[in-house]
């Protein structure tokens, strides 16, 4: 029998819905702060998946964790190709489209993972898969972060090219 504290999942909740309310409007972003996000989330998967006992043997474990972190790293570099961002009027800072979907994602592994382990239905491959579940989520933030700075830089290089440049003479 599994013991699970209903203040731990209260608290957890709780920081999930405000991820996921963080990411109902566009926000502008610190291009400094481009980390939190994705550190906050995987920082509760991982506390998620180490506080929670499990008899599901370590290779299961492991190549189902490996399965959502490979499909949610591919999942964020999608997500990072097609997110549009745009400079912000403040010095390094974006603007980010929200991204409500990988959020409640994450919120529906999250009580799936809760409701497998507290269910009689515990087969070790259902243990196994709601791994892969809470570590999807975060691969994805993950990568999606990183690509959307490496889209920035390249937002500053061309808006540093086309300042630098020589002005063209309209009047000849």
């Amino acid at each position: 029998m599994n013991h699970f504290s209903p203040a731990a999942f209260l608290y957890i909740l709780l920081i999930a819905l405000l991820i996921v309310m963080r990411n109902v409007r566009p926000r502008r972003i610190r291009v400094k702060s481009l980390w939190i996000s994705p550190t906050v989330i995987s920082a509760l998967s991982i506390y998620v998946l180490v506080v929670v006992p499990d008899q599901t043997t370590i290779w299961l474990r492991t190549v189902a964790g490996l399965l959502g972190v490979a499909l949610g790293g591919a999942f964020g570099f999608f997500r990072g190709k097609v997110t549009p961002i745009r400079t912000g009027e403040l010095p390094d800072t974006i603007y980010v489209d929200p991204s409500l979907a990988a959020s409640l994602l994450w919120v529906v592994a999250f009580g799936l993972r809760y409701w497998i382990r507290l269910s009689s239905h515990q087969l070790p491959i259902l243990a196994a898969l709601t791994d892969a579940l809470i570590l999807f989520p975060p691969a994805s933030y993950v990568v999606m972060y990183w690509m959307l700075y490496q889209k920035y830089e390249r937002l500053k290089d061309d808006s540093l090219s086309a300042t630098t440049s020589a002005p063209e003479i309209a009047d000849r």
